[in-house]
C-alpha cells in the first residue's frame, strides 16, 4: 500500500513538472518605467537558449548562449540604439522565435516569424 501511495505521487510530480515547464514561452518587453532597457524573461530548464540580436541589416549587434537549468530575467541597455528597427531571435533546441523592436517616437516589440533578410 505505501509503495503504492509513493509511486502515485512520484508519478504526480513528474506530470505536474513537466506541464509546468511545457508552454513557457519568452518574454521580451521594455523595463516599466524605463524604456531603455529590454527585459526578456526565458526558461532554458532543459536546453541552453542562444540569444541574438542584429541590426533592421542583419548586421550582428550581439550574442549569447543562455546554459541549460535555469530560469533567466536578462536585461539589456538600449539607451544608445538609435532610432531604427532591431531584431532579436531565440534559439533552442526545440524552438526559433523572433522578435522585432522598434525603436523612435514610440517604442513597441512585435512577435514575427522570421527575419526579413534572412
Amino acid at each position: 500500500m505505501m509503495k503504492n501511495i509513493f509511486v502515485v505521487l512520484m508519478l504526480f510530480l513528474f506530470v505536474g513538472n513537466a506541464i509546468a515547464h511545457k508552454g513557457q514561452k519568452p518574454i521580451l518587453s521594455f523595463k516599466d518605467g524605463d524604456p531603455n532597457t529590454l527585459v526578456l524573461r526565458v526558461a532554458a530548464l532543459d536546453n541552453p537558449v542562444q540569444v541574438v540580436m542584429q541590426t533592421h541589416k542583419g548586421d550582428l549587434l550581439f550574442t549569447e548562449t543562455l546554459v541549460k537549468g535555469y530560469r533567466y530575467s536578462k536585461t539589456y541597455d538600449i539607451s544608445t540604439f538609435l532610432n531604427s528597427i532591431y531584431f532579436i531571435k531565440l534559439v533552442s533546441s526545440e524552438s526559433t522565435m523572433f522578435f522585432r523592436i522598434e525603436i523612435g517616437a514610440e517604442r513597441k516589440i512585435y512577435r514575427i516569424d522570421s527575419f526579413p533578410f534572412q
